[in-house]
């Protein structure tokens, strides 16, 4: 090969070899910029995705748990006797109602509850009209005072006034205890209202005449009570 040939192969390789340098230096820059291009499309499908997720409810702010008031326990108290309609019973178990509810105002704190537990309460006939008149919505099953009033004016017979007058001025102790004799004869002085005096003289005369006889040899007390 002459130098002539040989130096126009030297010039086409060189050619050739500086074509693939450039040819690789191109696809260098290819692949970065696909990497590149890779690279904001995975960006963009994850802010796709979050934005396509609904968002999360906000939560309210859980209110404080609310501190129930104290209370005072209340005192625990005999229920009440049965009441069968004796007349001579119905104040004193109508006393003993109010007492206990007095006692216990957190359980009895409305007056249904107080009717309801009246009656309860009630046995034999008195059983029978109290259920009659639940039966019937009566207007006394409104209130306790108004139940109160209807029990008196149906089962209570005892006696006031002038007839207590009378019956305690016919009171005798005869064969009975004087404490006996105390409790009934206290409980008719405070219907007829007799000053002290006057119920002193009648406690005395209606005593036994045993009793009598014991007392007047001793200093006599300067109250009734």
């Amino acid at each position: 090969m002459d130098s002539a040939s040989a130096l126009e192969l030297t010039e086409f390789l060189s050619r050739s070899m500086s074509r693939m340098d450039q040819q690789e230096e191109q696809m260098k820059a290819t692949g970065h910029a696909v990497q590149a291009l890779v690279a904001q499309v995975s960006e963009l499908t994850q802010q796709l995705q979050r934005l396509s997720v609904p968002a999360a409810p906000t939560t309210p702010p859980v209110p404080p748990t609310p501190i129930p008031p104290y209370h005072q326990p209340e005192p625990r108290m005999p229920t009440p006797e049965a009441y069968s309609g004796e007349p001579s019973f119905c104040r004193p178990f109508i006393n003993k109602c109010s007492l206990f509810f007095s006692l216990q105002p957190q359980t009895f704190a409305s007056e249904q509850s107080k009717v309801a537990f009246v009656l309860t309460l009630l046995t034999g006939r008195a059983a029978q009209w109290g259920m009659a008149v639940w039966e019937n919505h009566h207007q006394c099953c409104t209130s306790f005072q108004a139940l109160s009033e209807e029990l008196r004016r149906v089962f209570d017979r005892a006696v006031t006034g002038r007839e207590a007058a009378r019956v305690l001025a016919d009171l005798r102790q005869g064969n009975r205890p004087v404490s006996d004799y105390s409790i009934e004869f206290r409980t008719l002085a405070a219907e007829c209202q007799w000053n002290e005096e006057a119920q002193w003289d009648m406690f005395l005369h209606g005593l036994a005449d045993r009793i009598q006889r014991e007392i007047y040899v001793l200093d006599l007390p300067r109250s009734l009570d």
